[in-house]
């Protein structure tokens, strides 16, 4: 039972179902919408008590500075009504999307550093859930794949250059096999 409510687990459970309702369920639905907020309340709860409670390192904080300038300049772009996009896509990023990428994206770093500190993670931990998440995210990639091509077939935009080939996923998950050794991972 103390494995189930290991805040840890929680956490990667949350990141799981986050991505899991992106394969199955549309990104707009009101089951994405709850889950991506409980995943960002989460990171920001634990994230505060990191920063209250944990003793960072030069590199993180240096990296917690570098995230608060971006939630900063996301609330600029949230007050002013910019958007922030490109040329190639029809992607763009208000400043609440944009914060909302950055706590997601920055954030749970901290949130892992403060598992660690307070020894939820160990190795075991970790190979079950790297396994578990290397499945989970091959799922989404290709169904982001799938979604990728279905807009390129309706724009018939031009497909000259486009590589698809799997091999390029494989050598991506190659840094998992690190996990499955029986050397020690944290030192």
């Amino acid at each position: 039972m103390k494995t189930i409510t290991n805040p840890f687990n929680i956490y990667l459970l949350l990141w799981m179902l986050h991505y899991l309702v992106g394969i199955v369920v549309m990104p707009g639905s009101m089951i994405s919408a709850l889950i991506s907020l409980l995943l960002l309340l989460y990171t920001a709860y634990y994230s505060l008590k990191a920063i209250q409670s944990v003793r960072f390192p030069r590199c993180l904080n240096s990296l917690f500075v570098f995230g608060c300038i971006l939630i900063v300049y996301g609330i600029f772009l949230v007050f002013t009504g910019e958007t922030i996009g490109t040329n190639v896509s029809d992607w763009t990023f208000n400043g609440v999307k944009f914060c909302r990428q950055m706590l997601s994206s920055i954030f749970p770093v901290f949130v892992l550093y403060y598992f660690c500190c307070l020894g939820f993670v160990s190795e075991k931990t970790i190979k079950i859930w790297a396994i578990i998440m290397m499945c989970v995210a091959t799922a989404y990639y290709f169904q982001k794949r799938v979604n990728m091509m279905e807009v390129l077939n309706n724009y018939a935009i031009q497909r000259d250059g486009f590589t698809n080939n799997a091999s390029y996923t494989i050598v991506a998950f190659l840094p998992l096999i690190i996990y499955l050794s029986k050397n020690r991972i944290i030192q």
